[in-house]
């Protein structure tokens, strides 16, 4: 319950300026609104709210409105206004900075395309920043997957960089905090880090003086340290509700080679981000609900600098039912050979949609649909397939038949003799059956006999050349927390042989779309 408290104490302490008092069950309203997952655990939420608001009452109205100015608070706003900037001004810049560790999946569509619509909506540009920090994790290859993926999503940026190309500046701020005494470093361990942050008592290192800092400052970015032998803290505040300003680490040898910089000494996300986006003049910064927490050190770290602020905006995560969307999972069951690929037709990377045949403008429209709430999004990838349908042109409209059984036709019908075999489904021979633009037979002996009556029979779609083709059902990846054997199950089918070469097919009087995955050559159902 522990990193709940900021969340409890946010919706606390604005009740409390709004209304004079807070009320412990508007309170509780507030929170399970943001967070509905906290709902079947309320009974136990309940007393550690209460105890908030009765401390919350009882503080000086001055002294909360300061500790709720630390708060990021994004209030609710209506559908027609999901994408407005209260304080937008006559240009905004905005960046999307994917770290290249991973290939982009559904969850990254979410940040890119919404900084696209505000472009759409304000003067403005978009800058893309490669988050590339972490030489252990980060790769060419992906960088170049990345921009792969942008470039067929039609995604435009005024610019492209790299953290990276920073790191001298970055360098030089941090020795500012070291001169202000607000950044430390220490041989400390792990272990002892974590209990000084548990318990609030500092570790002796936080005593250093400054010239002891900037000399072990200088010996890390010179490459004399070994992995996990030092780390530099920021100076926070070890009594925080905040657990984030707890003394966080904002630098960190790594000693894996970058494709592009050597470097020994390599800041962390909360470190280099504020920063970089204030050098790049970023006037709105977004970012999902995890790092809603985080926004104090971030602003923190700005006001030590004296460098310009910056807007943060954080949204909640775009989840999807059954399919992971993370990229340590998405690298674990690659591993594991659990799918085949990043670009496995059940995941949700943008290599496995694109392969699937989701469509950009489907992408988009679907990322859309949730705006910038921060409410938990969790849906099922059938909301992406049925805007996807929307956006598919077949080239041709089909007969799908399972258990193909050969039928011999031989008559006259309007001075012109139909002679030749056709094709049915199994399941579908009947002693009497009505060929869709044909007419209706008695069937004897695999021969059709033609019928004067009509008979008010369901019509049977039928082909003449019969094709094999493969056909993939996807399901979901997962059942709950279990793997679902049936998660990709192959089928075989028939279709007319006209349309063996066709990338995009209908399946007649339904709604099922077919693609053909050049990879396999299989068809895969949209």
């Amino acid at each position: 319950m522990e990193d709940l408290i900021p969340i409890f104490r946010k919706h606390v302490l604005k009740n409390r300026i709004e209304y004079g008092k807070a009320d412990l069950k508007s309170c509780i309203n507030w929170i399970v609104f943001e967070r509905p997952d906290l709902k079947v655990n309320i009974k136990n939420i309940i007393p550690i709210v209460q105890n908030i608001v009765e401390e919350v009452n009882n503080m000086d109205i001055e002294e909360v409105k300061k500790e709720f100015s630390n708060y990021v608070y994004q209030e609710y706003v209506r559908p027609e206004n999901r994408f407005k900037l209260l304080d937008a001004g006559e240009y905004i810049v905005l960046r999307f900075a994917p770290e290249p560790s991973g290939y982009l999946h559904i969850g990254h569509m979410k940040a890119l395309f919404i900084n696209l619509e505000l472009l759409n909506r304000y003067k403005g540009e978009l800058i893309l920043r490669f988050d590339d920090t972490n030489p252990s994790k980060v790769r060419e290859e992906y960088v170049n997957s990345i921009l792969e993926d942008l470039d067929w999503l039609g995604a435009k940026f005024s610019k492209i960089t790299f953290t990276s190309d920073y790191m001298d500046q970055i360098y030089q701020y941090a020795e500012q905090l070291i001169r202000k005494g607000k950044i430390y470093l220490t041989t400390a361990s792990e272990d002892q880090i974590s209990n000084m942050r548990k318990l609030g008592v500092p570790i002796k290192d936080r005593s250093n003086s400054v010239e002891e800092n900037l000399e072990l400052f200088e010996k890390a970015v010179s490459g004399e340290f070994n992995e996990g032998e030092i780390v530099a803290l920021y100076k926070g505040n070890l009594d925080s509700f905040n657990t984030t300003m707890r003394d966080p680490t904002v630098f960190r040898v790594i000693n894996s080679n970058h494709f592009r910089a050597k470097y020994y000494f390599w800041p962390t996300y909360d470190f280099a981000t504020p920063i970089v986006d204030s050098l790049q003049l970023v006037t709105h910064a977004l970012r999902s609900k995890e790092y809603e927490l985080r926004a104090e050190l971030y602003h923190s770290i700005l006001r030590d600098l004296n460098l310009r602020d910056i807007t943060l905006i954080h949204f909640s995560r775009l989840e999807i039912k059954g399919i992971p969307v993370s990229k340590r999972e998405i690298r674990n069951l690659v591993e594991q050979g659990v799918v085949q690929g990043w670009d496995d037709l059940r995941l949700v990377t943008l290599k496995a949609l694109r392969r699937r045949g989701i469509l950009p403008q489907a992408i988009k429209e679907f990322v859309l649909s949730f705006g910038m709430g921060k409410q938990e999004t969790k849906v099922s990838i059938d909301s992406l397939l049925s805007i996807n349908r929307k956006y598919l042109k077949p080239e041709a409209n089909v007969v799908l038949i399972k258990n193909p059984v050969k039928l011999s036709l031989d008559f006259v019908r309007d001075g012109n003799r139909i002679k030749g075999d056709i094709y049915i489904d199994k399941s579908e021979l009947f002693e009497v059956i009505r060929l869709k633009n044909i007419g209706t037979f008695r069937l004897e002996n695999n021969q059709l006999i033609p019928l004067n009556e009509d008979k008010k029979l369901v019509e049977v779609n039928w082909i003449a050349d019969p094709y094999k083709i493969e056909i993939l059902k996807i399901g979901e990846l997962f059942i709950g927390e279990e793997l679902n054997k049936n998660s990709l199950v192959e089928e075989e089918y028939y279709i007319d042989k006209k349309y063996a070469d066709f990338k995009v097919l209908k399946v007649k009087d339904k709604e099922i779309y077919l693609k053909r995955d050049e990879k396999s050559n299989k068809y895969i159902i949209l």
